[in-house]
């Protein structure tokens, strides 16, 4: 009895969108890699694209650090007994594009950690989306931790004779590096004054130093290093 087939019709239209999604990668803002230094300020710039977004519409990405606990265990990172988060509103003009959130935080006592970003996208207070995966290396930081042992070459002990010409071994154990990527050590002999200040050892007017560049095939290992051919008198 009745027809009403029009195509065009908006009022008979109902869009089909693809749900929003988000992928991240994280990175030091010093050394613009996955890898950090455990400073006392370290910034991680993280850049979230993101895809099927509704254009002119104000979206929240919140963002939190994440690490393991001794049993593998998600939990968040905690700085002087806080959490790391932030958050940021922005108003996508296109479907598709990418934001930065910004983590500046004390490092100092994180060495060793491992350190990842999890976001979740917010509509009028609405969840749309997140990306929270603790295996993610896209979003995830390295904090090295290093310890050494020195030793005499002559009779890898810690006592130096008296000799001309002494040579140090110093074998650095490392942890949290990653894999395949060149890492260079460097060493270098320290004394203290008469003050108990810490000092470069000056050996004919000179510190005694060296460096070697490494590329270490797993994340955990030993490194070694020779200190020079150390000139003794007396």
């Amino acid at each position: 009895v009745a027809v009403h087939a029009d195509i065009d019709d908006e009022g008979q239209t109902v869009e089909v969108k693809e749900e929003p999604e988000i992928g991240t990668t994280a990175l030091d803002e010093d050394t613009e890699d996955h890898i950090s230094n455990a400073d006392e300020e370290v910034t991680i710039i993280d850049t979230i694209q993101y895809k099927n977004l509704t254009p002119k519409k104000e979206y929240e990405i919140r963002g939190i650090l994440m690490t393991t606990d001794a049993d593998g265990k998600e939990t968040p990172l905690l700085v002087d007994n806080q959490k790391v988060e932030r958050s940021d509103t922005f108003t996508p003009e296109n479907a598709d594009g990418e934001v930065k959130l910004s983590f500046t935080f004390k490092a100092s006592a994180l060495k060793g950690k491992t350190i990842v970003v999890f976001e979740d996208l917010y509509q009028d207070g609405i969840k749309v989306t997140s990306h929270a995966d603790i295996t993610d290396k896209n979003q995830t930081i390295y904090i090295p931790k290093i310890g050494t042992t020195a030793k005499d070459k002559a009779d890898n002990n810690q006592i130096i004779a008296p000799e001309e010409d002494v040579t140090i071994v110093d074998t650095i154990a490392y942890e949290n590096l990653i894999p395949k990527k060149e890492y260079e050590i460097k060493g270098i002999l320290m004394t203290k004054d008469a003050d108990g200040k810490e000092t470069p050892l000056m050996v004919d007017g000179k510190t005694v130093e060296n460096s070697k560049p490494f590329t270490p095939q797993s994340a955990k290992g030993l490194s070694l290093i020779h200190l020079g051919r150390c000139r003794r008198r007396g």
